[in-house]
């Protein structure tokens, strides 16, 4: 009883820790003397540098946990003493984790509701369940007594929180212990989000999470373990204050974790759970409003605190729960759902969880009519969600596009569609956007009036108003509609900007990922990444500056063809110094390779030809397993390679001669490696005219009038004028610089001949 009316009272007042009264009246413990502070402060220091070899850091270790012994309990309740013991726990040995553990179960209840100490038994419960479990505990050469097994001391925990269960859930500090204490049962990592509190999150070390999901990950649970488990399912059950735990602060992250870990390890009682929380969460909305509709909100759904839990509800549940879900609370009413400033996030959760398209598109069509008031209540994750399961079902994405476009006011006239990138990424309306309109300009939610007249007017030229800033929200959306399987729109509407905004959408920390999105898009011709490449040329160099901007350039050379790496590390060699002195910039010219192309070309080329293959064998594999290969670019390239030299082309393969070719024809389909010449042309070329910077250094060596070799062993002065070739597109023939290619072209002609 004591526990419901601190769960009633913590509702109602919202922030307040559960038991925040009796957690104040506590007395202050873990103070600490000097000498014992100063002591764990110089083992902090020693841990953190580096010891000569392994054995001195486990002797020392060791000796830090003799230290501890008969005085676990005292030292985890210090704040600064116990985040040391927590570092000392992840770098000690089975053995002595093991005894410390041991020193906390001497009372397990001060250690679960202390402030500093919860964290301490977390710690060691997690990290003791990763090491490798020792054949013999027997009493050690000095005579000690054995310690009990890792299993005996956490079912030994385990019966502690059983018998204070209603004080366990709703304590700020014993609820982590129980989330923590599921993980070891079942061998499952939740995430974070779940387990730990923000606060904890934020003081946390990264590779200390990384250790925690390793060591859950190899954790298999045993029986009693598993016994266990159900153990506390089926007194959550049986709780009669079931409805109050789904809207509590503290114990609703319990249920939370208690799901996800059931789902990996016992489905059945999983969806046992699931029942009895829709029961009890089914009726009239938490507020209490009294509303005509039938089909009422659950409090999993409107709650702010139970909505969290609705989400793990919707990700766990069988396809017959959540059609259950969607018959009764669900359809109908999706608008009202997408325009919840709760139950939005539900639905957003829902719409990734959906298998059929059939059942998307009914959830589509009810969200379309609303587009402009989900915006106008910036509900932009719901339509970000709708977005991908356009993609994941393959359906209804002009639907999506056309109604986004009318949304923002760009959709009529057609001029106007060439702002829609341009006002998506700032999320503004085309009025908004252009400071046209007279009522409120930061509303995407328009005058319907002046959205006619709009759509009544000429289609003129739209003013030019350059884009500043990029919209986190907006960026997110433009990411998935780069997806979309025809986004041509999009992409004129990219390239109508100019060379300064898509600098400084490319150097923003949001607009940054529209381009990578736009590079990574697999429905994106190459052909339209090339155009975008040549027409950001001349920037490069302070994009490669720009801490965000040295992203987008890293993206833009994965996916760029040998020929268009060349053109951008041209540009980039010719500023090397300030590159490669740069805090950003020497990213990009380490992966550029820019050293090995001023001075070591022929070793640059190898490597990105070794580049470029891994990139196409990797595309092929994910290609195949994902099944997104396209059949109609597929017959096109058969047929534009068919075209090509026409009922001749076996014959001019057997040749070894150039094919005449097309702009439509790829350097992957000319015979002979036509872009690879073209590089070696492109190469001999500036050979002739010096890229700057090289030619100074190598005149300071040699006088203008003598021969200068390269890499390759040749001299300038017996290259041919010729090696540049002829221009293919003209039709005129391949001229050589070499006598031994003649004699090799010979061979091959008669060779031809004689098979034909």
């Amino acid at each position: 009883m004591a526990a419901h009316m601190a769960g009633k009272h913590t509702r109602k007042h919202r922030g307040k820790e559960p038991h925040s009264d009796k957690q104040r009246d506590r007395p202050k413990t873990g103070r600490l003397d000097e000498d014992t502070m100063g002591y764990y402060r110089r083992v902090s220091d020693t841990l953190a540098e580096e010891f000569e070899n392994p054995e001195d850091k486990e002797l020392f270790i060791r000796n830090v946990f003799t230290q501890t012994e008969e005085e676990e309990i005292k030292l985890s309740q210090n704040q600064t003493v116990s985040r040391i013991l927590e570092t000392l726990i992840r770098s000690g040995g089975r053995k002595e984790v093991k005894k410390f553990m041991a020193g906390l179960s001497k009372d397990y209840h001060k250690v679960c509701f202390d402030r500093f100490a919860a964290y301490v038994l977390q710690t060691a419960v997690i990290y003791i369940s990763k090491l490798p479990e020792e054949d013999t505990d027997a009493e050690d050469e000095d005579g000690e007594q054995k310690l009990p097994s890792f299993e005996n001391l956490v079912l030994q925990l385990c019966d502690q929180l059983l018998s204070e269960l209603s004080e366990v859930l709703y304590d700020a500090y014993a609820s982590h212990v129980l989330r923590t204490v599921f993980e070891v049962l079942g061998g499952v990592k939740v995430t974070e989000v779940v387990v730990r509190s923000r606060l904890s999150r934020q003081q946390q070390d990264k590779n200390s999470t990384k250790e925690h999901e390793q060591s859950l990950a190899k954790t298999k649970p045993s029986k009693t373990f598993r016994k266990k488990l159900k153990e506390f399912t089926r007194l959550l059950l049986k709780r009669e204050d079931m409805r109050d735990l789904l809207c509590h602060a503290t114990c609703n992250p319990v249920v939370q974790t208690l799901l996800l870990v059931l789902r990996q390890i016992n489905k059945d009682l999983c969806r046992q759970l699931c029942l009895v929380i829709m029961e009890t969460a089914e009726g009239e909305n938490s507020s209490g409003d009294k509303e005509s509709e039938d089909k009422r909100l659950p409090v999993i759904f409107s709650h702010a605190v139970g909505s969290h839990l609705g989400e793990v509800l919707l990700q766990v549940a069988d396809d017959e729960i959540l059609g259950k879900l969607y018959t009764q609370h669900m359809e109908g009413n999706v608008l009202r759902l997408a325009c919840h400033p709760q139950t939005n996030f539900v639905l957003q959760k829902f719409l990734t969880t959906v298998s059929t398209a059939d059942q998307f598109e009914t959830i589509f069509d009810e969200c379309v009519v609303g587009i402009e008031d989900i915006l106008a209540h910036n509900h932009i994750g719901v339509i970000v969600r709708l977005a991908e399961a356009c993609i994941k079902h393959s359906t209804r994405q002009a639907e999506l596009l056309k109604s986004l476009m009318q949304a923002f006011h760009c959709h009529k006239p057609k001029s106007r569609q060439r702002c829609c990138v341009k006002l998506l990424a700032s999320f503004a309306a085309y009025e908004a956007f252009h400071e046209m309109s007279q009522g409120n300009e930061n509303s995407i939610h328009g005058n319907e009036k002046k959205a006619n007249s709009a759509d009544e007017s000429e289609d003129t030229e739209p003013p030019q108003v350059k884009l500043t800033e990029i919209n986190l929200q907006g960026s997110l959306l433009l990411q998935q509609l780069f997806n979309f399987n025809d986004c041509s729109k999009l992409v004129k509407s990219l390239f109508a900007l100019s060379e300064e905004e898509l600098y400084t959408m490319s150097c923003d920390q949001s607009g940054s990922h529209i381009i990578e999105a736009f590079f990574r898009s697999q429905t994106v011709g190459e052909k339209k990444k090339d155009q975008l490449i040549e027409k950001l040329k001349g920037w490069y160099v302070r994009m490669a500056c720009d801490k965000h901007g040295s992203r987008t350039v890293d993206s833009i050379w994965s996916s760029a063809s040998l020929k268009v790496k060349f053109t951008i590390a041209e540009e980039l060699a010719k500023r090397e110094a300030q590159l490669s002195q740069d805090r950003f910039g020497r990213f990009v010219h380490r992966n550029c390779a820019i050293g090995h192309f001023k001075h070591r070309r022929n070793d640059w080329k190898d490597i990105q030809k070794r580049d470029e293959k891994k990139r196409k064998m990797f595309s092929d594999i994910i290609g195949n397993e994902s099944g997104t290969s396209s059949p109609k670019k597929e017959s096109k390239e058969a047929d534009s390679s068919s075209k090509v030299g026409g009922k001749y082309h076996q014959e001019m393969r057997a040749l070894g001669s150039e094919s005449v070719t097309t702009n439509k024809v790829t350097s992957e389909n000319m015979p002979g490696g036509t872009e690879e010449d073209e590089i070696e042309a492109l190469f001999k070329r500036k050979r002739k005219s010096k890229i700057p910077g090289e030619s100074e250094s190598l005149g300071t060596q040699k006088k203008r009038g003598k021969k200068l070799k390269f890499s390759n062993g040749k001299s300038k002065a017996s290259e041919s004028p010729a090696s540049d070739g002829i221009d293919m597109q003209k039709g005129q023939k391949r001229q050589y610089s070499d006598s031994s290619e003649m004699s090799k072209t010979k061979k091959k002609k008669k060779r031809a001949k004689e098979t034909i």
